[in-house]
């Protein structure tokens, strides 16, 4: 999709950005520890954002 950039992971993908992006979805409900793996709970709420699309 034009216009739209950034980093794609892939499940079982860690990575210390993922530790910041985890942390700020807290305060959009989500339960995370911040580990910064990409795994399910990672995907679920990718999903979720995205309307249930994969990116």
């Amino acid at each position: 999709m034009a216009g739209l950039a950034g980093t794609v992971y892939a499940f079982g993908d860690c990575d210390p950005a993922l530790v910041d992006w985890q942390l700020q979805m807290n305060t959009y409900g989500y339960d995370f520890q911040g580990t910064g793996c990409y795994y399910r709970e990672s995907r679920a709420a990718v999903l979720d954002l995205s309307g249930g699309q994969r990116p």
